[in-house]
């Protein structure tokens, strides 16, 4: 009896341990790098190595990954846009890949999303997902519905921009000066209110062929945005 109380300590730590490892595991953040445009890799390095746990890679967005010096868990794609260099040296190192027909339905980065997904991400990163190819990039923004019908956090991060879907309320961290812009995606975005911005919103409607939400600021750290009814695009911008 004596030890009694040591060996609840220990039941408990080992209790505490399994919970702390499974709740790393569903809130595993996963990053998919793509082909598209990127160029400020300090800075979205620094966003991956700090925010993301599992890394997917999107056919050419493995030359991103190389250029970080980024290691990636996983290669996906048709991998005609990865350089035999680039390939063997992932491939020397051991890292996964998945080949996929370059006749598909999918995308290479929807495909990599999927994995995501499939890895019980919490929040899945689109990175390099923007670009010269403006259907591509409209693509991967409406892939941020697919990640929400998921039930996950969804962002696409470019060189200048953070750009996903609202919640019913939003709490944007920033700094004071921030560009913060808000596109309706549905016919009729209700009940659009801001608090922290210079131009503030009290129970807007905003119609998807608007313009008013663009280019508003944080006038603090944190500005919130609420709405009651359909979707609305946040993009957070700097030039």
């Amino acid at each position: 009896m004596q030890n009694q109380p040591q060996l609840l300590s220990i039941i408990y730590y080992l209790l505490s341990l399994i919970y702390v490892l499974q709740r790393g595991v569903l809130q595993m953040n996963v990053a998919v790098i793509s082909n598209g445009g990127m160029q400020d890799y300090k800075r979205i390095k620094g966003i991956i190595d700090k925010e993301y746990d599992f890394i997917v890679c999107a056919d050419g967005g493995a030359r991103h990954a190389y250029e970080m010096e980024i290691m990636p868990n996983l290669i996906v794609g048709d991998f005609d846009s990865l350089s035999p260099e680039i390939a063997n040296y992932y491939f020397e190192h051991g890292i996964e890949t998945h080949a996929f027909s370059s006749k598909k339905d999918k995308t290479d980065t929807h495909i990599a999303v999927e994995v995501a997904i499939g890895k019980k991400a919490c929040k899945i990163g689109l990175f390099g997902c923007t670009g010269s190819r403006l259907d591509h990039t409209l693509a991967n923004i409406q892939l941020l519905y697919y990640i929400r019908q998921n039930h996950l956090k969804g962002v696409v991060i470019d060189d200048y921009n953070e750009i996903f879907l609202s919640e019913e309320s939003n709490v944007i961290r920033g700094e004071a000066g921030d560009m913060i812009s808000l596109l309706s995606l549905s016919p009729i975005t209700k009940g659009i209110t801001l608090k922290g911005f210079l131009y503030p919103l009290i129970n807007k409607t905003l119609y998807r062929e608007d313009t008013i939400g663009i280019s508003n600021e944080l006038v603090e750290k944190e500005g919130c945005i609420f709405k009651t009814e359909g979707d609305l695009l946040i993009i957070k911008s700097k030039d």
